[in-house]
């Protein structure tokens, strides 16, 4: 539901995420297990963890080699008093780096966090597209996402999410079915691209009819209900 999520950027965030718990609610057995696992360690390895888990690796080379340093031998209780403070150093440093870790990876499920990875990211496109892919094919079935509510939603966010969908889930195998009225999608991508209307606008053609012919592949106009069938 488009318009649930409309407050939410980036939209292809809220899209992948729709897409994971579905599939996750309606698989069975091991398989959702192992989804639900692949999908997990993708999130941590996006973003500061192998950093943060470093740091955390080289305090405890130092714990370790203040247990093992010979001179400390000699000094009694000198020596475990050390060892004390290195074990506690070293707990600490561990838990600390493992709430950096989790905090800057895409594992808490915000949309701020996702932000963050896409303009932390050298390659975002790619990276998500490739995941996208990857997840369509974790799931093994044929993927199809019906979309709600578009035209509840403002143009600045209909656009988006639909640029998100072509150009992220183009190579993924999924299907998108987008129930909206046509027209109010064609004024969104006309005030997005009003500045290029001169342009490229044919004749009976409006810019934001030519924007929808390359998104959609198939569009079916619902017939108008009369009244007296309504009733």
């Amino acid at each position: 539901n488009a318009w649930q999520h409309r407050g939410e950027t980036p939209p292809w965030w809220a899209l992948m995420n729709s897409v994971f718990r579905q599939a996750v609610t309606q698989t069975r057995g091991p398989k959702k297990i192992w989804l639900w696992l692949r999908e997990q360690w993708w999130r941590f390895s996006q973003g500061y963890a192998h950093r943060v888990l470093g740091v955390a690796l080289v305090i405890w080379l130092f714990v370790l080699l203040i247990y093992s340093t010979p001179v400390l031998t000699a000094i009694g209780s000198l020596e475990g008093t050390l060892k004390t403070i290195g074990a506690a150093l070293g707990l600490v440093a561990t838990l600390w780096a493992g709430l950096l870790a989790v905090t800057n990876t895409l594992l808490p499920g915000t949309s701020g966090r996702a932000d963050a990875f896409y303009k932390a990211s050298s390659n975002p496109v790619n990276q998500l597209a490739a995941h996208l892919k990857d997840l369509a094919r974790w799931i093994g079935e044929p993927v199809t996402v019906i979309m709600d509510d578009l035209d509840r939603c403002d143009g600045v966010y209909v656009v988006s999410l639909l640029e998100s969908v072509q150009t992220l889930f183009r190579d993924a195998g999924v299907v998108f079915v987008v129930a909206a009225d046509r027209r109010w999608l064609s004024q969104s991508f006309q005030e997005k691209y009003k500045s290029h209307a001169a342009v490229i606008s044919e004749p009976g053609r409006p810019l934001g009819y030519l924007f929808l012919e390359k998104v959609f592949q198939v569009s079916i106009a619902v017939p108008h209900v009369a009244e007296s069938a309504q009733k």
